[in-house]
């Protein structure tokens, strides 16, 4: 039986586009012969759709879209996600459609309700299992979390099923493709059923799909696997069961090409050309800058570099050197005018005091001020370039570096964004050596550096996973070595800053739990953990 798989891209919302988009693939695989398409979970609407979901009108014109999909290729048995009106109630559902019409239908029986995920917000549960015929296989169908529960799947081969289709939307995270084929094997393993395990692309706001689609065979292992980040159309005779590997642990280089489709999905599906960031010789606004390189065309881009008297010759040459590099629009204005205006216009407010963060934080607010000023008249969009480190504990300025319209970096942390730089220079120097080795500062005073009033990045960084990530308690990440006055600090530090995080740009999620999207704390609370 030939399936074909359709990796696909969708955008949220624009259902003349995503249908557009299905129809190609279903003449694709017509013309490779296939008796199957099978596309991602709420293809037709992209994921999450979320209140779009409560406009009635929007549910009926998705109605509409399934049913001209349907009697444009009679002959192809075509598996679409999208949300379903169903005697009163909405479901996330999986139609097969044939012959002209919907032949079978599935309502996602598990909804996600954590995390990212807010599927009881909008869908009824399904009750019933799903199969349907195709020579001579019994074919069922389950919905993305339905794969994690052990319920659906066993139904299913209680009904003698060998051919398991598996429509996803599965958000990206470092290590959610090997738990995604780990869990095939704990729920198959030695069993006479094929999983077919189809997953969404793409960036969408905070949230980024990679694909990484697959084939398990219960008695022979993994037999295929699609690359992550990348759109693929394939058909796929199921009777071979010839294997065709890729490596799950390239870390950097998936990471990066997520990074860079995330940012590249946001600019194109919001319809913007033009990006603006703040280059400051920095290892941050650095590695921004290269994935804007590879995420829209370079003479679209434009690197401002804004220094004042505090900043060093290192960061003017090694800002000029990167931008000249990777063929940018690069620009020098100092701000020291404004800065000395601005200043000069609090003498009588601040008389006696000496100077501290609110000078410092004057200069991060004229560059935001900057950098707003070129977007909105040439018509572009900010970068941010905070990275999940700096957001965690407040080390940034909001109103000021903080600001733009997308930050891509802003999940990952420090010592990640090193790893990528030097990842980066592997096969030639692209960032200048002396942004990855010279100590990081943000240059707002004379010889400042970020552990003037942080712990080692190294430090920071282990402490913000175990206590956000794997939600470790102070006490006993005091108790794994840690100093507690150090964690009790930094501890302090994230609950203290949620209302900046909440102004930050959005930006994607590529750990197990981003601020964003994964953590809701009150900002205002009393609440104090002890250490």
């Amino acid at each position: 039986m030939k399936i074909h798989l359709s990796q696909l891209n969708p955008v949220v919302g624009d259902l003349i586009y995503n249908k557009t988009l299905i129809l190609s693939e279903a003449k694709k695989a017509c013309i490779n012969d296939a008796k199957i398409l099978v596309t991602p979970e709420l293809g037709l609407t992209g994921y999450p759709p979320e209140d779009l979901l409560l406009d009635s009108e929007f549910i009926d014109s998705c109605k509409n879209c399934i049913i001209e999909i349907a009697k444009k290729y009679p002959q192809l048995m075509i598996v679409v996600g999208y949300p379903r009106n169903h005697e009163g109630s909405l479901y996330n559902a999986a139609s097969v459609l044939h012959n002209g019409e919907i032949a079978y239908t599935y309502h996602k029986n598990y909804l996600p309700n954590y995390g990212v995920f807010d599927e009881k917000r909008y869908f009824t549960e399904g009750r019933e299992s799903t199969f349907f015929e195709c020579e001579g296989n019994r074919v069922g169908i389950i919905i993305c979390e339905d794969f994690w529960v052990d319920d659906p799947i066993e139904r299913l081969i209680k009904l003698n099923v060998n051919v398991i289709i598996c429509i996803n939307a599965s958000p990206f995270d470092l290590t959610k493709q090997q738990k995604r084929i780990e869990n095939a094997k704990k729920i198959i393993s030695k069993k006479k059923v094929l999983l077919v395990y189809l997953n969404a692309l793409g960036g969408q706001d905070d949230l980024l799909f990679d694909g990484g689609s697959f084939i398990y065979d219960g008695m022979n292992g993994l037999i295929k696997e699609f690359p992550q980040f990348k759109q693929i159309s394939e058909c796929i005779d199921l009777s071979n069961k010839n294997k065709s590997v890729l490596s799950i642990n390239e870390g950097m280089d998936i990471l990066l090409g997520g990074l860079i489709l995330s940012l590249h999905d946001y600019l194109k599906k919001n319809n913007i050309s033009k990006v603006f960031l703040g280059l400051s010789g920095g290892i941050d606004s650095a590695l921004v800058l290269y994935i804007a390189s590879k995420a829209i065309d370079i003479k679209n881009i434009y690197a401002i570099m804004m220094p004042s008297k505090y900043t060093s010759k290192a960061s003017l040459e090694d800002a000029e050197e990167l931008a000249k590099s990777l063929g940018v629009h690069y620009k020098t204005r100092s701000i020291d005018g404004l800065f000395n205006t601005l200043k000069n216009s609090f003498d009588n407010d601040f008389k006696g005091m000496p100077e501290d963060i609110a000078e410092e934080n004057f200069q991060a607010r004229i560059r935001g001020i900057t950098l707003m000023g070129f977007a909105n008249k040439f018509k572009g969009m900010v970068l941010a370039t905070s990275n999940k480190s700096e957001l965690a504990v407040g080390y940034s300025t909001i109103y000021g570096d903080m600001v733009g319209g997308f930050c891509v970096l802003k999940d990952v942390p420090k010592t990640l964004v090193y790893k990528l730089a030097k990842y980066i220079n592997k096969k030639e120097t692209i960032i200048p050596n002396r942004i990855i080795t010279r100590e990081p500062t943000a240059e707002l005073k004379f010889n400042q550096t970020d552990q003037d009033n942080l712990p080692s990045y190294d430090i920071l960084d282990s402490i913000i996973n175990l206590y956000i990530e794997q939600k470790i308690s102070p006490k006993a990440i005091a108790r794994k070595g840690f100093d507690s006055q150090v964690v009790k600090k930094v501890v302090e530090l994230i609950h203290g800053n949620e209302f900046k995080r909440r102004q930050s740009a959005p930006g994607p999620k590529i750990t197990s739990k981003a601020f964003s999207v994964d953590r809701r704390y009150p900002i205002t609370n009393r609440y104090k953990q002890k250490i």
